[in-house]
């Protein structure tokens, strides 16, 4: 990706070239709504994807989507409960996620 112009993300592991591809794909589910059920699932594979600085936010941030993220993808869980599980899941198990090695 190219490094791009602007500021990354706070927290995750971005380069400007990808925060803001990445916003321009959210500026599009947002303008339709036909696209609103599949947003959860872009915000979840694009935290998995930029695992953050290991510290306990970005760890706590990105647990939380690939619990979702896996729910969805595996276990068959619909798109509009996938809400409820991130909502449940940052506010049960944030403390008790550890860092994963991000892969290469």
């Amino acid at each position: 990706m190219d490094s791009g112009r602007g500021a990354p993300h706070a927290e995750l592991r971005t380069s400007p070239g990808c925060w803001a591809l990445y916003t321009r794909v959210m500026a599009t589910e947002y303008a339709d709504p036909g696209r609103w059920p599949i947003h959860g699932l872009t915000l979840d594979a694009y935290t998995a994807q930029h695992a953050g600085d290991g510290s306990r936010a970005a760890v706590a941030k990105v647990g939380v989507h690939l619990v979702a993220l896996s729910l969805v993808v595996e276990r068959d869980l619909p798109l509009d409960r996938a809400a409820r599980i991130r909502s449940a899941a940052a506010d049960r198990l944030a403390g008790g996620f550890t860092w994963l090695e991000p892969p290469a």
